[in-house]
């Protein structure tokens, strides 16, 4: 049982530093929803993801990140008193609890380019 949890531990961080590594170069700017136009001045057209990617993210992505976005959030809640004492707790609370909350449940089923149904990007970005 030890080994099990310590290998949970040791996937949750190294998905947590993953995250947090794809984030960091990217700007708001950039994760915000913007139409691509085909023509100057024509209707927008947004991505449709085919049906096989959208099984493929209801089947394989969303049902393991749940577990994945339970854990994180288990281990936040524990080390919250230290991350608030060291000063960086809103920044990890971003990278550990609402970013993968958010490319769970907040993005459009087989859409992975970081569009949410809210409008808002996945992650947003805080001075450490």
């Amino acid at each position: 049982m030890t080994k099990v949890l310590n290998l949970l531990i040791v996937f949750i961080m190294i998905m947590v530093m993953g995250c947090a590594y794809a984030f960091a170069n990217e700007e708001e700017s950039q994760t915000t929803a913007v139409p691509v136009y085909q023509q100057a001045n024509a209707n927008p057209v947004y991505h449709q993801p085919s049906v096989g990617l959208k099984i493929v993210d209801a089947l394989f992505v969303r049902i393991p990140m749940i577990g994945a976005s339970s854990a994180s959030t288990s281990v936040f809640i524990a080390i919250s008193p230290v991350v608030y004492l060291m000063g960086i707790g809103e920044p990890m609370a971003r990278a550990m609890v609402e970013a993968p909350w958010r490319f769970t449940v907040a993005r459009p089923l087989g859409d992975f380019t970081g569009r949410t149904t809210d409008g808002k990007p996945i992650y947003i970005r805080t001075a450490w």
